[in-house]
């Protein structure tokens, strides 16, 4: 039986039509590949960021606690080897110095009993004349005199280590020293060297202790 005509045709327009998408689609694989051939990889780079060191910190370093002259040894003047002015502050020009009877109090002018030296005995000192009596030999010490009710006095009896009334405090104050025995403060007042208990009157006056040279006793034990 002979096939007709129309439908070889018809065949044979679908073959051409199968091949050519067949074609088109093979052409389109080997673009995409071309492509991705020629398109260079992107690397993708991670950043590391490192947070920064804190700053360092030196540890603080304490300073020495400062020490009085008596402990440094160094010649200074609560040393025990140097003769001293005990000069009042606020000062009108005048110094400590012993009078006739042998109480402490102020002088403007020149006077034999006005230098004393101030000697380490413990914590605390003797505050020894700086010139040795002309009957003894020996320097005198300062000493709290109690005087009923009227005010603590400061006078010149002879040296004992022993006695509580000759042992002294001497604080730094500034420039200056605070001096006191027990619970009582030297002060001027009205012209007057007394010792006031502390607590009866505010610290009022305190002293610079103004260096006159070495010692010249040759013994300050």
């Amino acid at each position: 039986m002979a096939v007709p005509k129309l439908i070889v045709r018809t065949a044979l327009i679908a073959v051409t039509a199968t091949l050519a998408l067949s074609a088109c689609g093979g052409d389109d694989t080997d673009d995409t590949e071309d492509v991705a051939a020629s398109t260079p990889a992107t690397a993708t780079a991670t950043t590391t960021t490192s947070a920064p060191a804190p700053p360092t910190t030196e540890p603080e370093t304490a300073e020495p606690a400062e020490e009085t002259e008596a402990a440094d040894g160094g010649g200074g003047v609560l040393s025990g080897t140097r003769q001293v002015a005990i000069v009042p502050v606020p000062s009108f020009e005048s110094v400590l110095a012993l009078d006739a009877k042998g109480r402490l109090g102020l002088t403007d002018g020149e006077s034999d009993r006005s230098l004393f030296v101030f000697t380490p005995n413990g914590k605390r000192f003797q505050i020894k004349t700086a010139k040795a009596d002309s009957d003894s030999g020996e320097p005198s010490c300062l000493s709290i005199k109690v005087n009923g009710s009227a005010p603590l006095t400061v006078v010149a009896v002879a040296c004992d280590a022993s006695s509580a009334d000759q042992q002294f405090d001497v604080s730094p104050k500034g420039k200056a020293y605070s001096i006191g025995s027990q619970s009582a403060f030297l002060q001027v007042v009205r012209g007057e060297v007394i010792a006031e208990e502390q607590g009866d009157a505010p610290l009022r006056t305190t002293f610079e202790l103004a260096d006159n040279g070495k010692a010249g006793l040759p013994a300050l034990d």
